[in-house]
């Protein structure tokens, strides 16, 4: 498959998901993931020093 084929392929994917999205299909398949927090100072592990050769 030639280069110019594939990219008018991806050109075409991308056009049908961003169809899909504005349809609504995801909709009911897509769940919001809530942004994950820092960790707190005190619930950090302290640094470790390197293990001594063997």
């Amino acid at each position: 498959m030639s280069r110019e084929r594939q990219d008018e392929f991806a050109a075409r994917s991308h056009r049908l998901a961003a169809a899909a999205w504005d349809d609504g299909f995801y909709d009911d398949l897509v769940l919001p993931v809530p942004p994950a927090r820092p960790p707190s100072p005190s619930s950090r592990s302290p640094p470790t020093a390197p293990s001594p050769p063997a």
